[in-house]
C-alpha cells in the first residue's frame, strides 16, 4: 500500500510540475524559443520529479550510510528480527526508504516507457527493472540495507544532471552555469557511482563467507540461494553500466550543450 501510494504521489507531482511548467511557458510567450518550450512542457516535468526524488533519495542515503557503517557486519547485511537491537532503527529506516525508492522506479519507468526514448534508451530500462526486482526481494527479506544505503548515495549526481537538463533547455546552454553544472555532475557521479559503489561491492565480496552461509543464525540464511545470485549480480550489472555511463560523462563535462541528454536513473 505504501508504495502504491508514493507511486500516486510521484504522478500527482509530475502533473502539478507540468501545470507549472506550462504556466511559464505561456507567460515566455514570444521570447520563447518553439523547440525548447514544446520540449519543457513535455519532458521537463519528469526532470523536475527526478530532481525532487534525486535530492530525497540521495540525501537518506547519505545519513543511512552513516548511520550504518559502524553497525555490526551482519546487521549491514540483514535487518535484525529484534527490535531491541541498537542497530535496529537504523536499519528499518533505510528499509522504508527502500519503499520510498521503489515506488520512484515504478512510476518513472512508466514514463520512461510511454515516452520511449525521449526520457531514456534501453539502458535506462535495464536499469529500472533490474532494481526494481533488486528492491523487491531485498524489502521482501529484509536484507542488505547497508548496500542498499551505499547505492542510493548516488542519486546525488542526478541533481546537477537534471539541473543541466532544464539550463539546455531554457536556452542557457553556452553560460559557465551548464559548464559548472556538467563538471559536479562528473564529479559526483565518478565519487558516488563508481568510488563509493565499487568500495561497497568490495565490502561485500570481503565479507562473502557471511552472503552466502546457510548454517543456521547466518545473516541471509532465509534468502533462497537463487534470489540472493540474482541481487547480486544486478548490483555487479549496474556497476558495468556505471562504468559505461562514465565514458560518456567525461565526454559531456568537456563538451558543450549537445552532449547526451537522457537521465541516467
Amino acid at each position: 500500500m505504501e508504495c502504491i501510494l508514493g507511486v500516486l504521489g510521484w504522478e500527482a507531482l509530475f502533473r502539478c510540475s507540468r501545470l507549472v511548467l506550462q504556466r511559464d511557458v505561456v507567460r515566455a510567450g514570444a521570447d520563447a524559443d518553439g523547440m525548447l518550450a514544446m520540449r519543457i512542457v513535455s519532458e521537463g516535468p519528469s526532470y523536475a520529479v527526478a530532481f525532487v526524488h534525486a535530492c530525497l533519495v540521495g540525501v537518506l542515503g547519505l545519513f543511512h550510510s552513516a548511520a550504518l557503517i559502524r553497525a555490526d557486519t551482519a546487521t549491514q547485511l540483514a535487518i535484525a528480527a529484534d527490535i531491541s537491537s541498537p542497530w535496529y532503527p537504523a536499519a528499518a529506516a533505510a528499509e522504508r526508504t527502500n519503499v520510498f525508492f521503489l515506488s520512484w522506479l515504478l512510476y518513472d519507468l512508466a514514463h520512461v516507457v510511454t515516452c520511449y526514448p525521449r526520457l531514456g534508451g534501453m539502458d535506462t530500462i535495464a536499469h529500472h527493472l533490474g532494481f526494481i526486482g533488486a528492491s523487491l526481494v531485498c524489502g521482501s527479506y529484509r536484507i542488505l540495507p547497508f548496500p542498499f544505503a551505499w547505492l542510493t548515495t548516488g542519486e546525488l549526481s542526478s541533481i546537477a544532471l537534471n539541473i543541466r537538463w532544464f539550463l539546455i533547455n531554457s536556452g542557457r546552454g553556452d553560460t559557465a552555469a551548464l559548464q559548472l553544472a556538467q563538471v559536479a555532475f562528473a564529479l559526483l557521479f565518478f565519487v558516488t557511482r563508481v568510488v563509493l559503489y565499487g568500495a561497497g561491492l568490495a565490502h561485500l565480496a570481503w565479507h562473502r563467507h557471511l552472503l552466502f552461509a546457510r548454517v543456521e543464525g547466518a545473516p541471509l540464511a532465509a534468502v533462497p540461494l537463487p534470489l540472493l545470485v540474482v541481487v547480486l549480480l544486478l548490483l555487479c550489472g549496474g556497476y558495468a553500466l556505471n562504468m559505461l555511463w562514465m565514458s560518456k560523462i567525461v565526454k559531456m563535462a568537456r563538451g558543450g550543450r549537445r552532449a547526451p541528454k537522457k537521465r541516467t536513473s
